[in-house]
């Protein structure tokens, strides 16, 4: 899914485009974009680097419901100051557990302290072990086993390099990793 500023519903069968649902807001020296979205349930989840979505203050995450876009989460997914370098890269969600989660490039989830990777269970967000020492771009659900990739090399003290497991308590390296 590329970068882009705005999310608009499209018939796929014959190309018409009924309306835009919500964009993300350009405010000077910063460009802010949607990097991610996602379908649960009845809604649809986004993500990316914005502080202000379908024109309302909202930081890096947004739920549709249907209607409406809406901050979830609380304060959301911040990085020291709020309103600039937060981002959310990528969601994935595990329909066995009904958890959400998030990575990307930020310090805080709701309240806590959330190192670039957090879990949101509904009504809040949760640590997943110490977090990545860097930006995490991408995970991937398989085969029950939850996976992130790209620019960190370590969870917590542990090397990971570049790749690393979800065991339910702590990260764990895949392989050697990787080298870039």
């Amino acid at each position: 899914f590329p970068s882009t500023d705005t999310l608009e519903i499209w018939n796929i069968y014959n190309g018409t485009r009924y309306r835009r649902i919500g964009y993300a807001a350009t405010v000077s020296n910063y460009n802010e974009q949607i990097k991610c979205v996602l379908p649960v349930s009845n809604s649809l989840y986004a993500g990316g680097s914005f502080s202000r979505f379908d024109g309302k203050t909202i930081l890096s995450s947004v739920r549709y419901d249907g209607t409406n876009w809406n901050q979830f989460g609380g304060t959301a997914l911040a990085y020291g100051d709020p309103w600039k370098n937060s981002s959310v890269s990528t969601m994935v969600y595990d329909t066995a557990s009904g958890q959400l989660y998030v990575g990307g490039s930020f310090l805080y989830a709701g309240d806590s302290i959330i190192t670039n990777i957090a879990r949101w269970d509904g009504s809040q967000w949760h640590a997943m072990g110490s977090g990545f020492n860097s930006r995490v771009s991408k995970l991937i659900m398989f085969q029950d086993t939850l996976y992130a990739c790209v620019s960190f090399t370590k969870a917590g003290q542990d090397s990971v390099k570049r790749m690393a497991k979800w065991n339910g308590n702590s990260w764990m390296p895949v392989a050697s990793g990787a080298s870039g």
